[in-house]
């Protein structure tokens, strides 16, 4: 039967689970954070990062999707040799993910490297919400050039990138008198 494998699927909050688990007949997901668990939008759930999971598993996927996971891989060549050795013959992996070179990949970034990220964080989105939401980022893999590098390093034959952006979603970041930049950006 086919298989789905969603990596990084958290509490399954976001929505995306729900709308994969309509269309197909077999939805496996896997997350290090232990809010996976509580996610009923899976068939299974198993608490482990990838590389963990692929070790005991060959070939078993039709599809691998990630939503706002690269931007947090640490190692993107074990990551992407792991998606690699889980996919059947002809399986696709699918990734969205913030560009390191968007405005909201460089301002991470930078708070990152200024290390003030944890007070910004605080400030926009509350303390609370970042202590149960929040993992580091640390834009290893978030670039074209790099992905398409790691990608044929790992085996991956064919590569298609797409860009999309939904500036409202980032609206919340700026003082209400700079709400206009992410939508002129992304025009």
């Amino acid at each position: 039967k086919p298989a789905v494998l969603e990596v990084g699927a958290g509490r399954g909050k976001d929505g995306e689970a729900a709308i994969i688990r309509e269309k197909v007949p077999h939805l496996v997901g896997i997350d290090p954070d232990a809010g996976i668990l509580e996610n009923s939008y899976l068939d299974e759930r198993y608490q482990t990062s990838i590389e963990v999971f692929a070790r005991d598993r060959s070939a078993c996927f039709d599809c691998i999707y990630s939503i706002a996971v690269l931007e947090h891989v640490t190692q993107p060549q074990e990551f992407f040799a792991a998606c690699r050795s889980l996919l059947r013959p002809g399986g696709m992996l699918l990734c969205a993910t913030p560009n390191l070179w968007h405005y909201f990949g460089v301002a991470t970034q930078m708070s990152e490297r200024l290390g003030i990220q944890d007070w910004l964080l605080e400030r926009l989105i509350g303390c609370q919400h970042k202590e149960s939401y929040h993992f580091r980022a640390r834009y290893r893999a978030n670039s074209i050039r790099k992905i398409k590098r790691v990608l044929a390093q790992t085996g991956f034959s064919s590569v298609e990138f797409r860009c999309f952006d939904h500036p409202q979603e980032f609206e919340y970041v700026f003082p209400v008198a700079a709400r206009w930049f992410p939508a002129s950006y992304s025009r």
